[in-house]
């Protein structure tokens, strides 16, 4: 349960403890956090470096201090969007990647779903699903159409960005490279929290596999 990295000839404990008494706190060392199941990490161009643990979490490594945006314990919450990501059950966080403008993208495996946590400050986030539609897809289901309306395979993985805003995500249980095309931001209204529609102008479109 660590995050480490290779500098001169040596590796070096970036993150985690082995410590099984270690503690789960904002704003304490990274190399003294517990980590849990830490699966993906992706850094951003200031130097912070976020973490996508399997348990439910995603974490913020900056100027060595280890903070959790997004995700709680409680699985019993109900899926939500436009909520603040620390109030978000999150299920299963996979691959993690983000864009320039510090926003960030990763698959949440357990929910079949695509998630983007919006950047509202320097270390707020709020979340939204941005594709998948909470239930398992398989053989004969749609492949291309508005994204929160494609049921994802169960087995999502890997994701990357590409320089004009267009995810790719690895469905491996239906065979698919799958590509989201974002046209724009998303908006974060100040209502009331809804559940699976986002609010776009150009909503989000899962094209054809390749």
């Amino acid at each position: 349960n660590k995050v480490r990295y290779y500098y001169n000839e040596s590796v070096i404990n970036f993150a985690g403890t082995s410590d099984p008494n270690g503690i789960i706190e904002n704003g304490i060392p990274a190399v003294g956090a517990l980590l849990l199941q830490p699966i993906s990490i992706w850094g951003d161009s200031i130097g912070n470096i976020f973490i996508a643990e399997e348990v439910s979490r995603i974490r913020m490594v900056s100027e060595g201090l280890v903070y959790v945006i997004a995700g709680v314990d409680n699985n019993l919450l109900p899926v939500q969007n436009f909520i603040p990501a620390t109030s978000a059950y999150i299920g299963s966080p996979k691959s993690i990647t983000g864009d320039s403008n510090g926003n960030l993208f990763f698959v949440d495996a357990s929910g079949y779903v695509i998630r983007q946590l919006y950047r509202n400050d320097e270390n707020s986030y709020s979340t939204a699903i941005i594709a998948g539609t909470l239930e398992e897809g398989g053989a004969g289901f749609e492949s291309s159409g508005l994204a929160v309306s494609i049921p994802l395979g169960s087995s999502c993985s890997g994701i990357s960005l590409d320089s004009i805003g267009s995810l790719y995500v690895v469905d491996s249980s239906l065979n698919l490279i799958r590509k989201v095309r974002i046209f724009e931001p998303l908006f974060f209204p100040t209502a009331e929290p809804s559940t699976i529609v986002i609010p776009r102008t150009t909503p989000p479109v899962l094209d054809a596999p390749t």
